[in-house]
């Protein structure tokens, strides 16, 4: 027996290549999201793209960087799950190691300590790849 999905999930870094397949999936399935990313025209015009799904796309433009707004982003919304996909990757991450660790590390602290402040802490999910572990070709 499976676990029924929650209602809404939150879904860091939305507008993102993975966050946009990611939440169009669940968008599909009908269910309610709430699309984290920074706001940008960009992430504007992703979010007006995927409003025509049967689910509902709540964007929410909140920098992971910002504990008071993730903390009422989440009081607010109160998600059952948590999808956690927004990182800075390479090759910037590679250009601003400080910045990659500020977002990357603290970002998702930020947003675990959020959810721990919840009465009913939701499901958290992160992604991770190789940008976390490096390659794994032994040719290069």
């Amino acid at each position: 027996m499976t676990a029924p999905v929650p209602p809404t999930i939150l879904v860091t870094g939305a507008m993102g290549q993975l966050g946009r397949h990611v939440a169009g999936i669940l968008l599909q399935r009908g269910r309610t999201i709430i699309a984290l990313d920074l706001d940008s025209p960009a992430t504007r015009a992703a979010a007006a793209q995927m409003q025509s799904a049967s689910g509902t796309l709540v964007p929410a433009y909140v920098n992971l960087l910002d504990p008071p707004a993730l903390r009422a982003l989440l009081a607010e919304h109160r998600p059952g799950a948590i999808l956690h996909l927004a990182a800075m990757v390479s090759p910037l991450c590679y250009k601003n190691p400080r910045l990659a660790r500020k977002v990357n590390v603290e970002g998702t602290r930020n947003l675990v300590e959020a959810a721990k402040a919840l009465a009913q802490p939701p499901l958290f999910v992160e992604a991770s790849s190789c940008s976390v572990y490096g390659s794994r070709n032994p040719h290069r």
